[in-house]
């Protein structure tokens, strides 16, 4: 044993975090994963378990059995080797972005730490199973356990270098492992098609240890282990040594900045767009969907007094619509036309089997279901408040055309709001879409560019266009050659 790389990294959640333990809370579904404070953790081999997926993936050439550890070799030996990684459990930071002095902490430090505070609420998503046509199935409710986007946790990661001859070689391997840290496929948790677990990286601590000089270097890991400092800012070493970029797992196919002009509504949420009537039920209907609760730092301190939210463009309802285009680009470009669609078992219109396997499938057996390789993240919605606005409508008899008796209404609506809209795949899948599905996404893209595919609800009645914001356009050029060359 020849050196040990000591490293600390402090990340920042950008969306929920649900990490689950095998209990049930009382009269909810699941329990977070929570340390012997009763606050929530990250447990390490969590974190080991998406970094050696992410490597395996990626890079398999890094020889994941060395660094991560094997029961057994490909050659048939059954004693396998030790992980020459690891990495400890994240725990929760309080308030002023630290660890408290010791691991122990007692029952009034939590009740007083905003933050702390915070962490032993239970936040939790209802949540139904939805099918293919967008109607929910029977009996199939659940909730989902989360922990606001803005939490802060530390944990180290160290990497025990046994070979001198391969010193320098192995430490440069791992430091491209430790750049996996910043992958946009490194995702904590469950839900992460549902935009759960993602974080950034807000601080990190780096040190290289020579294990020749044994008095000197013990001292060194004492010091670093129970030393609780928790790192603000990243250390020069990793912007200094940074050669080449990881290869990031999910790949860009668009993103556009959108512009609004006229009035917009979007969802089927249950908030208004006006923050002084955020909370207060009427008569309108107030169809906008908030982002969950977060926690926002100002330099490195929570000082509010609660969570706040942002209304937002939920991934979900842009999935599904960008799908449903991209569905009927692919049916007219297979022939595929109403007279002859194929129905379900159910008797339902799905969706084409080559979406299908991009978008996800579900089964009531599980013998085909298969995840979504397609990922699309909640947009906040950027407005003035002064362009909230209320409509008065009737409603209308759809057979007649009439006023029906009784029935007037007001909605609410945006005037000239703006978001973002992004639409990342698999890498891996990417690759294996036929030629058709190119296409298909690539008019589709089109159509958005063009403004034809309204991104509003109540388009049959909305005044709304979009445009693209200038310089903004970002579309995968290798996707467009490919379809273009099929063509």
């Amino acid at each position: 044993m020849s050196a040990i790389i000591l490293s600390r990294f402090m990340i920042e959640l950008t969306s929920p975090l649900s990490i689950n333990s095998s209990d049930r809370e009382l009269l909810l579904d699941n329990k977070l994963a929570r340390d012997w404070n009763g606050l929530p953790y990250i447990p390490g081999t969590s974190i080991t378990g998406v970094l050696r997926s992410l490597i395996s993936t990626l890079e398999p050439e890094l020889d994941e059995d060395k660094w991560f550890g094997c029961t057994s070799t490909e050659n048939g030996d059954s004693r396998g080797s030790a992980s020459q990684i690891v990495i400890t459990d994240g725990l929760a930071l309080n308030s002023h972005s630290q660890l408290l002095s010791e691991p122990l902490i007692m029952q009034n430090e939590i009740i007083n730490d905003p933050i702390y505070s915070i962490y032993m609420n239970n936040y939790f998503r209802d949540r139904t199973r939805i099918n293919l046509r967008g109607v929910s199935s029977n009996r199939a409710k659940f909730d989902v356990l989360y922990l606001p986007a803005g939490a802060r946790f530390v944990f180290d990661v160290y990497a025990i270098l046994n070979s001198e001859e391969t010193v320098e070689r192995d430490k440069k391997i791992f430091d491209r492992i430790l750049a996996y840290m910043g992958n946009n496929g490194f995702t904590l948790g469950s839900g992460k098609n549902n935009g759960f677990g993602r974080f950034v990286v807000k601080g990190s601590y780096y040190k290289q240890v020579d294990l020749s000089d044994m008095s000197s270097s013990i001292k060194v890991i004492r010091d670093f282990t129970e030393n609780r400092i928790v790192p603000l800012c990243k250390d020069p070493y990793f912007s200094s040594n940074s050669e080449d970029a990881p290869i990031d797992k999910y790949e860009k196919l668009f993103s556009f900045k959108v512009k609004v002009k006229g009035s917009w509504k979007f969802g089927k949420g249950d908030y208004s767009a006006n923050i002084k009537d955020k909370d207060k039920q009427d008569n309108s209907k107030t169809d906008f969907s908030m982002s969950d609760e977060k926690i926002v730092w100002n330099n490195n301190v929570f000082e509010s007094e609660g969570l706040t939210r942002d209304l937002v463009l939920t991934g979900s309802a842009l999935k599904g619509l960008i799908a449903h285009r991209i569905d009927y680009h692919l049916r007219r470009l297979n022939g595929n036309f109403a007279g002859s669609v194929k129905l379900d078992d159910d008797g339902n219109i799905s969706y084409s089997s080559e979406l299908l396997s991009v978008l996800g499938k579900v089964d009531s057996n599980n013998n085909s279901a298969e995840a979504g390789k397609i990922i699309m993240i909640d947009q906040p919605v950027n407005y003035e408040q002064k362009n909230v606005i209320k409509r008065t409508h009737n409603k209308i008899d759809r057979f007649t055309g009439g006023v029906i008796n009784g029935a007037l209404f007001t909605e609410e609506k945006i005037y000239d709001p703006s978001f973002s809209i992004e639409m990342l795949i698999d890498r891996n899948a990417l690759n294996t879409l036929n030629d058709n599905l190119k296409k298909a996404i690539c008019c589709t893209i089109e159509d958005i560019k063009l403004g034809t595919l309204p991104l509003c609800s109540s388009s049959s009645r909305s005044s709304c266009s979009v445009e693209i914001a200038p310089d903004t356009e970002f579309i995968n050029q290798a996707l467009y050659e490919q379809a273009q060359k099929q063509e």
